[in-house]
């Protein structure tokens, strides 16, 4: 029975390395040795496999992907990138609410990088996370999207905006409605400063929050069931930053400008 390509690459992890390594160059068998950390035995069979499936060629002593293999591992790559995302944190993902997340970014999740899960002790269970705090406050820019309230936020983000950050507030009625009736004050001055912008997003979210600086990208997603969840991902990869910028300006599009807190009814 003829062997599948998908076969061929995924049966031998030497075989997948070895094009994932070549898709950066051409390599001669000592670097491939070297870099993938192999002895030449045990890769020759695997280099002899992939040449005769036209995924790779040998010139001048150097062996180079085909432009087959070039068109599988431009695929491949991404591929692999959004297994690791999952992977890593199998047990959170598999009970996440994507709805919030477009599809074309949903497709592109691989860009969150290397980030980790926050996760709360006991004793720190409805506090905002330490580490995001210090994020913010060495960040130029903020977007915060939030369907849920924290006493702490308006004096949290009053206080990046007093100190020059350029603050932007996309908001959940509820939510809108609580810092207008219970912080007016800090909500006024917020609203006033000319770093400062105020949405107001008139639908249901479906997440808890997202936070997006120059930074980092912070998301806390809802479970399935609508649920909040006391694990929150972050990430500090520039592809994080700026897939979070993009999923912040498509919650921006679709949201309403605020420029005086009496615009909004409380019905």
């Amino acid at each position: 029975m003829e062997t599948s390509l998908i076969d061929i690459i995924f049966l031998s992890d030497k075989r997948k390395n070895l094009m994932l390594l070549l898709s950066k160059g051409p390599q001669n068998r000592d670097d491939i040795r070297n870099k993938l950390n192999v002895t030449s035995s045990s890769i020759m069979p695997q280099i002899k496999i992939l040449e005769e499936n036209y995924l790779i060629v040998k010139e001048n002593e150097y062996y180079h992907l085909t432009e087959i293999g070039k068109a599988i591992v431009d695929k491949l790559i991404p591929f692999l990138e959004t297994l690791d995302i999952f992977e890593e944190y199998e047990d959170y993902w598999e009970n996440r609410n994507f709805d919030p997340i477009p599809k074309n970014l949903l497709t592109r999740i691989r860009e969150l990088g290397d980030y980790k899960i926050i996760e709360p002790d006991l004793d720190n269970l409805f506090e905002i996370p330490q580490e995001l705090l210090d994020g913010l406050k060495e960040s130029n820019s903020v977007t915060a999207i939030t369907s849920i309230f924290h006493p702490n936020y308006p004096s949290i983000f009053l206080d990046l905006a007093k100190n020059g950050a350029d603050i932007t507030m996309i908001l959940q009625k509820a939510v809108f409605s609580r810092l207008k009736t219970d912080y007016q004050d800090m909500s006024d001055a917020f609203i006033n400063m000319e770093n400062t912008d105020t949405l107001l997003y008139n639908d249901e979210m479906g997440v808890a929050s997202i936070l997006v600086s120059d930074k980092l990208t912070y998301l806390n997603l809802l479970d399935k069931n609508g649920k909040f969840n006391h694990k929150k991902i972050i990430s500090y990869d520039d592809s994080a930053v700026k897939w979070g910028q993009e999923l912040v300006q498509y919650y921006t599009n679709i949201s309403t400008r605020i420029t005086d807190m009496s615009e909004v009814s409380d019905g």
